[in-house]
């Protein structure tokens, strides 16, 4: 087996999976207010649109949008480590609480963007073990329950791989796992919250020669879409947008290359058909599909598009200074602010009635920095921002109107 350093750092597309599933379910401690395992040397202030404060958490803290408040996780990696604690918590917009729901132990990654919220129940993916060596690593579902204050954790793959992504369909979760054992597969998973059982629904080989590689995965209105790129045997690379039914089955694959690639190629920074072939070839961050037309995607390269399927061409196309929102609700590609470009204003973008529709959002403070922002299926924004030197944090939460 390749060497996960090598894997790791430089993001290869021949990803690999393991054969079964082991599945193990166990529910956390109750919460508690504020973690007291670790000294917190700063705060970060929760704001709403206007201004008003709301309460504070640790400035450490990673957050996304929940529809009762913020959701985060704060990784206590020190210097030279691969792993370290992880602690979970919610702030709950409202009362201004602050509550740990629990922590997974030697946590070597966790996949931010693929947080999602379900029925009052807000899940992540992480990995435990170290993503540099050739131990294999633990791949979790962690579920947490907003109402009840509980963490519960369901390893979904004992050799999983630091990049995954979830979709929900019909209060279901669709897991989509890379893993690391012989012989490789792509695999996605189902896990149903009602019974905390995990079924396997689609497995592929991974073999030496023509590949493919599941990318992302996206819930349909009658399935779900996965994101599978094939890899030739002399390198040359398809991407393609498979659909499959309720029951699993695949229905329909439509190649995306013709569409893609010129769009890819006119991104700043991609220089020629052979860097925009590459580029399809990284992780996928962002995937949606919209009125079984409108295609968001994000890589963790350059390019963030919006796709009309149906038209053929790309609405929205920029690179890394853009990102996607995370958090389960409607995609929104947002444009990150930096010291350098602060005098330009905050710009949100998404498809609405098939025509490119730009969010407001104004900042009670106008010279803070946006940084990430998020939404929650009901419709609450998450901002994180920071003033110009970078040193103060400050998050904004608002629901829409």
């Amino acid at each position: 087996m390749m060497k996960k350093t090598l894997i790791f750092i430089l993001s290869l597309t021949l990803f690999i999976s393991a054969a079964g599933c082991s599945v193990s379910i166990k529910e956390g401690s109750e919460a508690s207010p504020q973690d007291d395992s670790e000294t917190i040397d700063s705060y970060c202030v929760i704001a709403d649109k206007n201004g008003k404060q709301l309460g504070k958490i640790d400035s450490r803290a990673v957050g996304t949008a929940a529809d009762e408040g913020v959701f985060y996780s704060i990784y206590y990696l020190k210097e030279n480590e691969h792993t370290a604690k992880a602690s979970y918590g919610f702030f709950y917009s409202d009362s201004g609480e602050s509550v740990v729901f629990g922590s997974l132990a030697n946590q070597g990654y966790e996949a931010v963007y693929s947080r999602t919220e379900l029925d009052g129940v807000v899940y992540t993916l992480a990995l435990s073990g170290d993503p540099f060596d050739t131990v294999p690593d633990s791949l979790h579902l962690l579920a947490f329950n907003v109402s009840e204050r509980k963490m519960a954790d369901c390893v979904v793959s004992e050799n999983g791989y630091p990049f995954s992504s979830m979709a929900v369909k019909d209060g279901r979760l669709l897991i989509m796992v890379h893993e690391m054992t012989e012989p490789k597969f792509d695999k996605v998973y189902e896990f149903d919250p009602a019974s905390g059982a995990v079924e396997e629904v689609l497995s592929i080989t991974v073999s030496n020669g023509e590949t493919d590689s599941l990318r992302s995965i996206a819930p349909a209105k009658d399935g779900f879409y996965v994101l599978r790129l094939h890899i030739d045997a002399d390198g040359s690379r398809e991407m393609f947008l498979d659909s499959y039914a309720s029951d699993h089955r695949k229905t329909s694959e439509t190649s995306l290359n013709d569409i893609m690639l010129p769009a890819i190629s006119a991104i700043h920074g991609i220089s020629g058909a052979g860097d925009a072939q590459n580029e399809t070839g990284m992780h996928v961050s962002g995937f949606r599909v919209e009125d079984g037309r409108y295609m968001y995607y994000e890589n963790f390269g350059l390019t963030r598009l919006i796709l009309d399927l149906e038209e053929g061409e790309a609405l929205f196309v920029q690179d890394d200074l853009y990102s996607m929102t995370p958090g389960g609700g409607d995609p929104v590609f947002y444009r990150m602010q930096f010291p350098d470009e602060e005098t330009q204003p905050t710009e949100l973008t998404c498809v609405k009635d098939g025509q490119l529709f730009h969010p407001e959002f104004s900042p009670a403070d106008p010279s803070l920095l946006l940084q990430s922002i998020s939404r929650s299926p009901n419709g609450a924004w998450l901002s994180s921002m920071t003033d110009p030197t970078g040193k103060e944090k400050t998050l904004c939460y608002w629901t829409e109107d």
